[in-house]
């Protein structure tokens, strides 16, 4: 499947031809991925030989090269949330018992257009990937996997994989719910939300005016943009994107 998709570009049409012994029964294993590519045919199946691949062969130590377990135990977002903790825990970053669940609502276009993936099942793949994003560098990986699996990434699809990623990072900050738009964007903190005040305290004195603490049982900040000429140039997702990285390096 990866030889025809390699091989396969522009006006050359590929096939790749797998032959076995008619009268030699295939093991277990071999006679399942025989099936699974039997099956997995259509445009775009790639994602789905890989994951059958994985639960045939076991998905593999976490951090290591031993083959054990089966993905179908846990389920393929738990196995990658999994994977995600092990390597920050190898990285010797912090682990936080219990992820903050942000609402992120924005005036955005963030979907997968029927005209960029007609396949619901590949469509429903691809958005379980685009929701453990966690990182600009996992967004970067991605992109360049769906260009080459599906041609150049459509807007929609770029927005959506920045809103995973902000969500992300809102998460990080124990933000339960972001909401507004280019001119006004309101910011709700979990009533536990480990913050420093004092960064609080200087993150107001330097956006200088368009930004203010909302006090109460869940505590906020609400930035209200002054310059309206520069809210004529700047889209939300930017906004949104470069607000968050100022709260984060004060008050994380």
């Amino acid at each position: 499947y990866q030889l025809r998709g390699r091989v396969g570009r522009s006006s050359r049409q590929a096939y790749a031809f797998i032959m076995y012994r008619k009268d030699r029964i295939p093991g277990e294993d071999a006679a399942k991925r025989l099936e699974t590519i039997r099956q997995y045919t259509e445009l775009g199946s790639g994602i789905r030989i890989a994951m059958q691949d994985l639960e045939i062969r076991g998905a593999g130590a976490v951090l290591g090269n031993a083959q054990s377990g089966h993905m179908a135990e846990v389920g393929y977002e738990l196995y990658c949330k999994m994977l995600s903790e092990a390597v920050r825990i190898r990285k010797g970053e912090e682990i936080r018992e219990e992820e903050t669940d942000t609402l992120l609502d924005i005036p955005v276009d963030a979907f997968i257009p029927a005209s960029y993936i007609s396949s619901e099942p590949l469509k429903l793949e691809i958005y379980k990937r685009i929701s453990l994003i966690t990182s600009e560098e996992d967004a970067e990986n991605l992109s360049e996997e769906l260009v080459d699996r599906f041609g150049d990434v459509p807007r929609q699809v770029e927005n959506l994989m920045q809103v995973a990623y902000l969500r992300a990072v809102a998460s990080s900050l124990y933000m339960t719910e972001i909401k507004g738009n280019k001119m006004e964007l309101r910011f709700r903190f979990a009533p536990d939300a480990k913050v420093r005040p004092e960064g609080i305290t200087q993150l107001i004195a330097e956006m200088k005016g368009e930004m203010r603490f909302l006090p109460g049982d869940a505590p906020g900040l609400l930035y209200s943009r002054k310059n309206l000429k520069s809210a004529e140039k700047e889209e939300v997702l930017p906004l949104l994107k470069k607000l968050l990285i100022h709260i984060k390096e004060l008050i994380n």
